[in-house]
């Protein structure tokens, strides 16, 4: 006996050709006139992402001990990078200036050399080149960033967390991000308050009879949060024995 056809449960639609999706990977986010602020954000971008494939390119050359060598893959990447950047200069303009005299224009050239070095001549670039200032300033900030956010977890979690069980371990974290941001007097007072505190902040640690979960005791509570806190408004404030790194670079970019 012949089995009997049944309808099919779905019927696919035609190819809508409109539903197509163009791959853009290397083109810029600015496909129309574009502003001079929007130029500058653009080509900050650009800059950055120079300078991150060069300490790529430095950390390949040390693992293998030799010395720093610009290889095909650099060089490609490279070159998308300053596809982007001669895109971007295409929208600009008649009259505007060439990519090389924007970056001494803007000064951009003293903040990323080795991007500045790549343009005059591609062949003769060498890793060897200094990275310049903004290296130093991107680390500064981090630097800060984590000290300022253990911080303020930590005085969060003192004052409304019903377990502190971590909070010893997120002190011995926040005293090692003291070490990253330098040896001020003021940082050298925190790291010293942190060292006498902490083995009395986990002998401090009850377990509460109704919760039972580890808890701190209120005295103890309120100088974790007493501390954290002025550590906090101290960061806030950017002091200048902390930000060295950042003031030159920091001058130059308010100028672009």
């Amino acid at each position: 006996m012949a089995a009997t056809a049944t309808p099919p449960l779905a019927v696919p639609l035609r190819y809508d050709p409109t539903y197509k999706v163009d791959i853009r990977l290397h083109e810029p986010l600015l496909s129309h006139g574009i502003t001079q602020l929007e130029v500058k954000v653009e080509m900050l971008a650009l800059c950055e992402q120079f300078e991150v494939i060069c300490r790529h390119e430095v950390a390949e050359s040390s693992k293998s001990h030799s010395h720093p060598r610009v290889s095909n893959v650099f060089h490609n990447k490279a070159t998308v990078i300053m596809d982007k950047m001669n895109q971007i200069f295409l929208k600009l303009p008649q009259g505007s200036p060439s990519l090389q005299e924007y970056l001494n224009q803007t000064g951009l050239e003293h903040l990323y050399p080795r991007l500045a070095t790549y343009i005059r001549g591609a062949n003769q670039f060498s890793l060897s080149t200094s990275p310049g200032s903004m290296e130093g300033y991107f680390s500064c900030m981090a630097g800060l960033h984590q000290v300022a956010s253990l911080a303020a977890q930590i005085n969060n979690d003192a004052r409304s967390m019903t377990n502190h069980k971590y909070l010893a371990h997120q002190m011995a974290l926040l005293y090692q991000s003291l070490n990253g941001v330098g040896d001020s007097p003021v940082i050298v007072q925190y790291k010293k308050m942190i060292e006498d505190n902490f083995k009395p902040l986990k002998a401090s640690l009850i377990v509460d009879k109704d919760l039972n979960k580890p808890i701190l005791v209120d005295e103890m509570k309120t100088w974790l949060m007493e501390v954290t806190g002025n550590l906090m408004n101290f960061i806030a404030g950017f002091p200048a024995d902390l930000t060295s790194h950042m003031t030159q670079p920091g001058v130059m970019l308010s100028r672009i």
